[in-house]
């Protein structure tokens, strides 16, 4: 590199907020950021002193389509904490299919140009740091690294984990140093189990608990971001331009704006959530019930035209509610027992409780009557994805929602597939402490579904309400759901 390349080269790292001192680190260890690397360093030195409270935690992500360099710059920045801060405990967590000692002897070089030796699966520093590296094949592979703190720990691949997996590695990423902001860095790609997680907190930016936007990072790059790449192998870019749909979309453009990962492949909110419509007094209308008191009670009202398409029409979603006051929420929102007939609710709904009473029981004298739902899961997804019908066979859906039915709406579309059991999701928990997250309305709107499961539809559009899917919309079939 000629003397005015390198001064481009320093002026644009400077520019990304590389500091002097860690440019010149870099530089000893033979490594020369790219642009969008340069930028995940630079964000990775302003955590060290972040003003922000101590107890949010912080997050960097790098992430975006495949080939940008995303795996080569995680390792140069734990090298570079491991460096500068003496006695540091990393851990470095990688999914691969190959085993550990492959994997070490690949990365082996990346740790040599700064001094760093290898013992075993840990690199250790000759200041006393050490980083240890794990890999993992599936998500509870993960599980025999949660005894020990770390002061910084970097997840390849996050997303395909769960987020379950991602919170409990988390609560290990702790420190006593005075000196020392712990962290986390996150590389990926669009999809994956977890990846309406990635979306929601880094892309999105809509946060949970003591998440809080001042901690959470993310650099987007592409294959277009890594020169080097471009320059020395254009057959991996051919490679990513021969994907098509999604995969193309995630792979090759890194566009969060996907499926990939979600149970649901065949859900479009611009298809399936409609404006409110009056519902005519000819049509069949009933509600679902799913119960919870630390996680959320949902109520949802259904109606059916003539053809056999469902519209969810209103949505009540409380926690730490009386029974009284969701009785009196669901008539002041039109719920009659002569028009809804009885309201079809989870199994909790009819189990003793302590005092021996059943929670239907007290619902029936607030008038509101109750009926055991249908409550297998892997039958009510399956009619959940039959009724959102298949754009690409121009199947039209037969269920649509409503746009007030707002947690509903968030939570159909981040549904992820359960790896374990085919044909069913993976089951989700609402935070305990502000009840967020959960599939509840989803559980809500596969019982209400489920009551008409049997019926058959036709294909003549009902009047009024339900619109024509746009043209150009994408949704995989339905067999890819299974």
């Amino acid at each position: 590199m000629g003397n005015a390349a390198l001064e481009k080269y320093v002026e644009s790292c400077r520019d990304a907020g590389v500091p002097q001192q860690q440019l010149h680190a870099f530089s000893e260890a033979g490594y020369m950021p790219q642009p969008k690397q340069a930028e995940f360093h630079a964000m990775a030195r302003r955590f060290d002193n972040i003003d922000i409270p101590l107890d949010v935690p912080l997050r960097l992500g790098f992430g975006g389509a495949r080939g940008p360099g995303k795996t080569h710059a995680v390792v140069e920045q734990i090298c570079d904490d491991c460096d500068r801060v003496p006695g540091l405990q990393a851990l470095m967590l990688r999914r691969t299919g190959a085993a550990l000692d492959e994997t070490l002897i690949g990365m082996a070089n990346l740790f040599h140009g700064w001094g760093a030796v290898m013992k075993g699966s840990a690199i250790v520093f000759p200041n006393g740091s050490r980083a240890t590296l794990g890999h993992f094949r599936n998500p509870n592979d993960v599980d025999r690294h949660l005894g020990q703190n770390r002061d910084v720990i970097a997840i390849e691949e996050s997303t395909t984990l769960t987020e379950a997996k991602i919170t409990a590695i988390g609560s290990t990423c702790r420190s006593v140093r005075r000196n020392w902001r712990t962290r986390m860095y996150e590389t990926t790609n669009p999809g994956g189990v977890s990846h309406h997680r990635y979306k929601r907190v880094f892309i999105d930016r809509r946060y949970r608990g003591r998440e809080a936007g001042e901690g959470f990072h993310h650099i987007q790059a592409t294959v277009d971001d890594n020169i080097i790449l471009m320059q020395n192998d254009p057959a991996y870019v051919r490679r990513l331009d021969e994907f098509t749909g999604w995969e193309y979309r995630a792979y090759r453009l890194g566009s969060w704006e996907i499926a990939a990962g979600a149970f649901f492949r065949n859900w479009d909110s611009d298809v399936h959530v409609i404006k409110p419509f009056e519902i005519p007094a000819a049509w069949k209308r009933w509600a679902s019930f799913d119960y919870g008191w630390t996680h959320p009670n949902v109520v949802q009202f259904h109606a059916m035209d003539g053809d056999g398409t469902v519209y969810t029409t209103h949505e009540i979603v409380r926690r730490r509610t009386p029974i009284s006051l969701i009785a009196q929420k669901m008539k002041a929102a039109g719920y009659d027992p002569q028009t809804f007939g009885r309201v079809v609710a989870g199994q909790d709904c009819f189990s003793a409780k302590a005092n021996g009473k059943e929670i239907a029981d007290t619902y029936r004298k607030h008038g509101i009557p109750m009926e055991p739902a249908t409550v297998a899961r892997i039958p009510g997804w399956s009619e959940v994805a039959e009724r959102l019908g298949d754009a690409e066979r121009k199947i039209p859906p037969r269920w649509y929602v409503f746009d007030n039915c707002r947690d509903l709406i968030e939570q159909v579309g981040r549904m992820p597939a359960d790896p374990a059991k085919p044909g069913d999701i993976l089951k989700q928990n609402a935070d305990a402490e502000t009840g967020e997250g959960g599939d509840d309305s989803m559980d809500a709107a596969r019982y209400g579904l489920m009551k008409v499961a049997r019926r058959k539809a036709g294909t003549k559009p009902p009047t009024g309400g339900k619109p024509t899917p746009r043209a150009g919309t994408i949704m995989p079939t339905l067999s890819d759901l299974r």
